[in-house]
């Protein structure tokens, strides 16, 4: 997913990362905007249901964080709301936010 990062699924959160993206896209069609492929051959994109942005989604929710070190490969708009996403979701702290301000080891 581009422009996002979530925790792996070892990780604490990664579960409740997948079955909260399992939640929003479960039965309905998900659009992938293709961004670019990564070193092994994965397409890269956002995923989009009716025009919805679940990326940044994943983000709001506190699943994901905003994936910095490629954020040259999105749109300057979306670099924007992603940034201000992963803000608010820190100081509501909501999801992976609930335990900590610094979650830097999964970027």
């Amino acid at each position: 997913m581009a422009g996002i990062v979530a925790p792996a699924m070892n990780d604490i959160f990664g579960e409740r990362s997948r079955l909260n993206l399992n939640k929003i896209v479960q039965g309905q069609p998900v659009e992938v905007e293709y961004i670019q492929r990564d070193r092994y051959g994965r397409v890269i994109g956002k995923l989009l249901i009716e025009g919805r942005d679940i990326n940044l989604q994943q983000i709001k929710d506190g699943f994901a964080v905003h994936y910095k070190p490629k954020s040259e490969n999105q749109s300057e708009k979306d670099r924007a709301i992603y940034k201000a996403a992963e803000i608010l979701a820190k100081q509501k702290k909501t999801g992976l936010w609930s335990l900590t301000d610094n979650f830097s080891r999964i970027q």
